[in-house]
């Protein structure tokens, strides 16, 4: 799920929906496949992966449809993200470090060089 939404280039980027979102659908409906009639009153059985389906289901579908109108209506309030300029420079200004190293060199990078990296795309920052 993850290589999906980077190939498909959406943003997400502490990989919530590939890590949380699919890892919790996904295990919502192996409850049905995996229901032990000692632990719950529920006994394993296909009407039950199919339940556990719809409830995913409807609950993604409701999660959606919340978080889009919360973005939304945020979205006139103030900026949701920082601008391309900016964004490249926040793990360092933030944290000190970058997250995600992407170079593909032997060598190290170097703290001066991610230092340099963040003083001059932040220099014109947007309102």
């Amino acid at each position: 799920c993850v290589e999906l939404i980077n190939h498909l280039g959406l943003d997400d980027a502490l990989d919530v929906w590939g890590v949380h979102g699919m890892g919790g659908y996904a295990g919502t409906i192996l409850l049905g496949c995996l229901a032990e009639a000692h632990v719950n009153t529920v006994e394993r059985s296909f009407k039950q992966v199919l339940v556990q389906f719809c409830c995913a289901t409807t609950v993604a579908a409701y999660s959606f449809a919340v978080t889009y109108i919360v973005l939304s209506i945020l979205h006139i309030c103030v900026r949701i993200r920082p601008s391309k300029k900016c964004e490249s420079a926040l793990d360092v200004v933030e944290h000190g470090e970058k997250a995600y190293v992407t170079h593909h060199s032997k060598e190290p990078l170097k703290e001066s060089d991610m230092l340099s990296d963040a003083t001059t795309e932040t220099s014109d920052e947007e309102p």
